[in-house]
């Protein structure tokens, strides 16, 4: 008990100095760069102040993070069982993964055009572009989680009599579930990369249009505060996964990743 407080207590000092650190090298360079382009702190702090405290920005954020949620579900409504009978029938995997990996090279930014054309420059295009960028690496990492599945566990439930549903409800999602959840903690913030590309178009909600905003009259402080909120809410729902993760899968150590 006392090694685990002594270690928190340690993490806690290390991420003090760290950010102490960032902060004094960050107003170093700021003396010595140009104001507008490079902020010092205390610009930094007035557009934070502007921006935490008004409902504004909340606003704008949950518009992005429905559109977000609506494309990351569909992601995993599609990929989760495409994954599953990749994995059970290699005819099938051998006949759609070599589109799918063809696709998930290409970068999404040079889909926007194409995407435009065919769902316009309404949401749909928006939840189309997120999709793209997460759907076709999920596939892949969930048929990556169902191959780490140990195979003397399947062969053990067919050997006691399993039928192929039971086999694939009751040990292979089960052993694979703990991947499955880390996998979808991961390419959550894959979509909110994505984020930016798919608020470029006809946008006029959403925190990734706050931003261009902000980037387009060269409003860098309000800029930083903006992305400094992306960061805090992505590390809040990180730390949501885990919880679900371990919630769901209580065998699996807290400290594990």
């Amino acid at each position: 008990m006392k090694l685990i407080r002594k270690g928190k207590i340690t993490n806690a000092v290390i991420f003090i100095v760290s950010f102490l650190a960032i902060i004094c090298i960050w107003e170093l360079i700021a003396r010595n760069s140009n104001p507008i382009l490079f902020p010092n702190i205390s610009g930094i702090c007035k557009g934070l102040k502007n921006t935490v405290f008004s409902m504004d920005t909340y606003q704008h954020l949950s518009a992005s993070f429905l559109l977000i949620s609506i494309a990351f579900l569909l992601s995993i409504i599609i990929a989760f069982p495409t994954a599953l009978l990749c994995f059970r029938h290699r005819l099938f995997s051998k006949v759609v993964l070599p589109y799918h990996n063809f696709i998930r090279y290409i970068p999404v930014p040079a889909l926007v055009p194409f995407c435009a054309v065919f769902f316009g420059v309404e949401d749909t295009t928006k939840i189309v572009l997120v999709f793209i960028g997460t759907y076709f690496q999920m596939l892949f990492l969930f048929i990556n989680d169902f191959e780490n599945v140990p195979k003397g566990y399947i062969e053990s439930a067919e050997t006691l009599g399993f039928k192929k549903v039971n086999l694939i409800t009751q040990i292979l999602i089960r052993a694979a579930a703990p991947d499955i959840l880390n996998t979808i903690r991961i390419t959550f913030a894959w979509a909110w990369s994505y984020l930016l590309v798919a608020e470029v178009i006809n946008s006029i909600k959403g925190i990734g249009y706050l931003v261009l905003q902000s980037y387009r009259v060269l409003n860098m402080p309000r800029l930083i505060a903006y992305l400094f909120i992306i960061g805090i809410f992505g590390i809040f729902m990180d730390r949501l996964f885990r919880y679900i993760r371990i919630l769901l899968c209580p065998h699996i150590k807290k400290g594990k990743k």
